[in-house]
């Protein structure tokens, strides 16, 4: 860089182009902000823009609910429960939370494997349904029951389902439909804890199913809650957009000074 001097050399580097402040460093910094390099572009909005965008995307988050749901995949997380009393337990987030098994043959000779999941739906959420994703039935019924509370406490072989909410054989023809229709429950579900029992009767082979536990926010929560909670979060994280964009402006300039 040779023949100009310093601060020149500086506002080079600053804005890709030579400025004519071959003089002080006052005269230099006072030609970069009469410049076009501070003025709001498509590249480079204005901060109430910016803070808008923020608050626009904090605004989905919060009123799109949790963005992640629960699932389980036999072959990936491991055998589902086989005991009543103490099921495999998932929370239940908002949207779809697939769950997908394998029923009918035990590695235990003369034993069912059958399946015992424990759903929780959060406060603010409800069971809109439990679709029947898939199932490869054997030559015996399908068998699905529905207790509440975290566990079944209906033995296997007792021929007395008044503890369940509600039970009903289901067959492949069945997949995309909803199973807590199809046990006589009625949805939705509100919010608490549901405990599923799931088998195949047919023990010659394994026979796979998949079930998809669908959640939605309850419309009322979602309406008094979220003005009353999250606009508060909400403003206060378009102004650390604001206060964030102005501190990186800030530190630009002194880079540049």
């Amino acid at each position: 860089e040779a023949g100009h001097s310093v601060p020149a050399v500086v506002a080079r580097e600053a804005r890709g182009a030579w400025i004519n402040c071959d003089g002080s460093a006052g005269e230099c910094h006072k030609a970069r902000l009469a410049s076009n390099q501070h003025q709001p572009t498509a590249e480079n909005p204005p901060m109430p823009a910016k803070a808008f965008a923020c608050g626009l995307a904090v605004a989905a988050i919060l009123l799109s609910g949790n963005a992640w749901a629960a699932s389980w995949t036999e072959s990936v997380d491991g055998d589902l429960s086989n005991n009543g009393l103490a099921p495999t337990a998932l929370v239940l987030t908002n949207g779809s939370n697939p769950v997908g098994g394998a029923f009918g043959k035990s590695p235990t000779p003369g034993m069912f494997d059958r399946d015992y999941i424990a759903v929780t739906v959060p406060t603010g959420f409800r069971l809109k349904r439990l679709k029947l994703v898939s199932l490869e039935a054997g030559g015996a019924a399908s068998f699905i029951g529905m207790q509440a509370g975290p566990q079944v406490t209906m033995p296997p072989t007792s021929f007395d389902p008044s503890p369940l909410l509600g039970w009903t054989h289901f067959v492949p023809s069945q997949a995309g439909t909803d199973l807590l229709t199809a046990m006589g429950i009625t949805p939705p579900l509100a919010a608490g804890a549901y405990s599923v029992w799931l088998q195949e009767t047919d023990e010659t082979q394994i026979w796979p199913y998949a079930v998809d536990f669908e959640l939605e926010p309850v419309p009322s929560f979602t309406a008094k809650k979220v003005p009353a909670l999250g606009l508060a979060s909400l403003l206060l994280m378009a102004l650390a957009c604001v206060g964030g964009e102005a501190y990186r402006r800030q530190r630009a300039m002194v880079r540049q000074g």
